[in-house]
């Protein structure tokens, strides 16, 4: 089967992975969302400023980590489409 889309990424793994379960059914395995320990989670990423603020940067890791795991969430559901 033939698919008229085209993947490109730094990350050529990852697209080779795509590519083999979007064109062959290929297996895939799905990638390990993170585990922020502490911090709240935002939609910003704050600057820690000069006086430091180990609140801010763990708040700023949670939301980082928050938002990779909504990208994790993404890229694993290529398997439920297939």
């Amino acid at each position: 089967m033939s698919f008229p889309l085209q993947i490109a990424t730094q990350d050529n793994f990852l697209a080779a992975r795509v590519r083999n379960v979007l064109a062959n059914g290929g297996t895939w395995t799905d990638v390990v969302s993170l585990t922020a320990a502490s911090g709240t989670a935002s939609n910003t990423v704050t600057s820690v400023g000069a006086s430091f603020s180990t609140t801010v940067l763990d708040n700023n890791f949670k939301s980082l980590s928050a938002k990779l795991n909504e990208l994790i969430t993404l890229v694993n559901n290529v398997n439920a489409q297939n």
